[in-house]
């Protein structure tokens, strides 16, 4: 199962553990938290993040702008700036670095959550070229907009999908999401040896079928219909004949 990992560089010990304990709490990965231009550069060459949160101040004559610019132009990893500092000088020395977010000091779980999840979506989005981290994302996970937010959900965890004329629902084990997106948009970012079409308003996932007929499949005690168009790609797909 995927977890996003997160880089910390904070100049404040008791808030940078906070902060640690945040994102674990949201469901994502901290790294040891750095406090210095090298312990950061140090951090993202032994951990590699996925992400970076950068305080701007931070022990030492270099900055987190500083930082910044090594994690855009060496390391290509994107960066979302934390500060209390909003001064127009500030940013205008952060925007050179292209961070994906700006979020100012004090800031709630949620308001994280949000400007990690939505900027690190958008970064995905504009880097179109393989990269260790796309790859990662496009094979582990995929991100969803459900209302206001955008939701991580992991590819193993999708029992199947279900097309409801206007809304796609995602069931996984722990819960259903509705979502505006189309069926197909879905099932092209799925590998189609797992995920397979056996009905016009249902792709499943084969590692959860735990029994199945000529005419409907069982996942987790929901039958599914299973149509006589796909049988055959489920047959084999499976490797059995009806």
């Amino acid at each position: 199962m995927s977890v996003l990992k997160i880089g910390v560089v904070k100049d404040e010990i008791i808030i940078a553990d906070n902060l640690c304990s945040m994102l674990r709490n949201i469901g994502y990965e901290p790294s040891e938290p750095a406090n210095t231009y090298k312990s950061a550069i140090e951090m993202v060459e032994e951990e590699k993040p996925d992400l970076v949160l950068l305080d701007i101040q931070i022990i030492g004559t270099k900055d987190g702008i500083d930082i910044a610019h090594q994690l855009k132009n060496k390391y290509h990893i994107p960066h979302i700036f934390l500060t209390a500092n909003s001064d127009m000088a500030t940013v205008k020395r952060a925007k050179e670095t292209q961070p994906l977010a700006f979020l100012v000091k004090p800031f709630s779980k949620e308001d994280l959550y949000t400007t990690i999840e939505i900027g690190f979506h958008n970064f995905i989005e504009k880097n179109q070229a393989p990269s260790e981290i796309q790859d990662k994302v496009l094979k582990e996970v995929i991100y969803v907009k459900e209302g206001a937010f955008f939701h991580k959900i992991n590819i193993s965890d999708i029992l199947f999908l279900e097309s409801n004329h206007v809304n796609l629902i995602i069931h996984t084990a722990a819960k259903k999401m509705v979502t505006r997106n189309a069926l197909q948009k879905i099932a092209e970012e799925l590998d189609p040896k797992i995920f397979i079409r056996v009905h016009r308003s249902f792709i499943v996932n084969i590692h959860h079928i735990q029994s199945f007929n000529s005419e409907s499949i069982i996942i987790q005690e929901t039958t599914i219909p299973l149509s006589k168009n796909c049988k055959a790609d489920l047959t084999k797909a499976l490797n059995v004949k009806l």
